[in-house]
């Protein structure tokens, strides 16, 4: 299953590898509230994406399918938030859309 990962930085890569999601979110380390560019994303070639954010944030969206709401929720750990982009990497949207999805963000 190939999915594409987009660094902190803007640079993409191709991956098959769901490992790659530890070393994607250790991007978000030591960021100022002030940066930027403060999102790490792993996307699938359907338009399924999901970034994460330092303070937490995760947002689950179809860039492709603008018909379909994205959905919000903030984690309190970098474990469920690798947990959610690997679940996205193995394609595994049963076990994704069960969690505890908004449709907006505080």
């Amino acid at each position: 299953m190939v999915f594409f990962i987009l660094h902190r930085w803007g640079a993409s890569e191709r991956s098959r590898d769901p490992r790659v999601v530890e070393a994607l979110l250790s991007e978000l380390d030591g960021q100022e509230p002030t940066d930027e560019l403060t999102s790490v994303s792993l996307c699938l070639p359907s338009g399924w994406c999901l970034s994460a954010f330092p303070n937490g944030l995760m947002i689950f969206e179809n860039v492709e399918e603008t018909s379909i709401e994205p959905r919000y929720m903030r984690v309190s750990s970098r474990s469920a938030a690798r947990e959610l982009m690997e679940l996205l990497a193995r394609q595994q949207f049963h076990d994704l859309h069960q969690r505890a999805w908004r449709a907006y963000f505080d």
